[in-house]
């Protein structure tokens, strides 16, 4: 294995994919029931003036206030992406999607299509963008690229649930840094999966115990008391991927009921 693929943090499992090319993967409705896409897209090669010309007015005029050029591509690239997979999802043309964001912000397809609503979550890090897709059912998905250095230990005190904090301390030190990277992406799933964002209390929602295990449930846990919970799933099914580059990622997904069986995850490269 090679050190681009190579698991990013030994002491915490991950679902190994098999990351395909665009054209080997095929965009029919149909064949999302039941089924979690995943993409990721590369910007590196990408400049502002490429993706300028293909970014919408309300883009570009919402890219015009971002000052710093780094974000500014990431974000016009998130929503080029976006929209060219939207587009040959539901066989719509890029004038016709019609974008739009949910009671607490969350972006959604307001289009229709016959085979059902076409859901979506998608997340950025210096220059790569990971999106879900699947059908009738709400997505999170979260990335940290790396190197990135964050205050584990602080980040341990106020963002874990008690038995979170057990399992992270048994980590040899080594570890723990990238650990809490790995534990982060869960939360900010599950954060997105809600719609919520980071807007709940993070140390009330236990997704980082089992870490030899990729795979992770909760129900709806820690919601502030003014949050508006019409239309939140009550039950979730989390995974840990093995990306094809040096970070970190989690998608979380609702569930119908406890027995379901799990989705498959079908994952491959963008390339516009």
């Amino acid at each position: 294995m090679s050190a681009e693929t190579a698991p990013a943090v030994d002491a915490v499992a991950e679902l190994a994919l098999h990351w395909r090319q665009r054209d080997q993967v095929d965009f029919d409705l149909t064949k999302l029931k039941d089924t979690v896409h995943l993409w990721v897209y590369d910007l590196e090669q990408l400049d502002l003036v490429a993706l300028s010309s293909r970014a919408t007015k309300s883009e570009l005029a919402r890219a015009e206030r971002i000052r710093d050029s780094g974000k500014r591509q990431l974000y016009l690239g998130g929503r080029v992406g976006l929209r060219y997979l939207l587009c040959r999802y539901s066989g719509l043309d890029d004038a016709s999607l019609k974008i739009g964001y949910g009671d607490r912000g969350k972006p959604r397809l307001e289009n229709t299509t016959a085979s059902g609503e076409i859901c979506f979550n998608y997340t950025l890090s210096k220059d790569k963008v990971l999106y879900s897709v699947t059908l009738d059912r709400q997505l999170g998905v979260d990335l940290e690229t790396f190197p990135r250095r964050v205050s584990a230990e602080r980040m341990s005190k106020s963002k874990l649930a008690t038995a979170e904090q057990h399992a992270w301390a048994q980590l040899p030190e080594r570890e723990k840094q990238n650990a809490m990277l790995s534990c982060w992406t869960r939360k900010e799933a599950y954060g997105k999966v809600t719609g919520v964002g980071i807007r709940y209390y993070l140390n009330q929602a236990v997704l980082f115990t089992a870490l030899q295990q990729p795979w992770f449930q909760t129900t709806r846990v820690g919601m502030f008391e003014t949050s508006n919970q019409a239309n939140i799933p009550n039950l979730f099914e989390g995974v840990q991927i093995a990306l094809p580059f040096n970070g970190v990622a989690s998608l979380m997904y609702e569930r119908s009921h406890v027995k379901e069986s799990r989705l498959s995850i079908l994952a491959g490269h963008l390339k516009l």
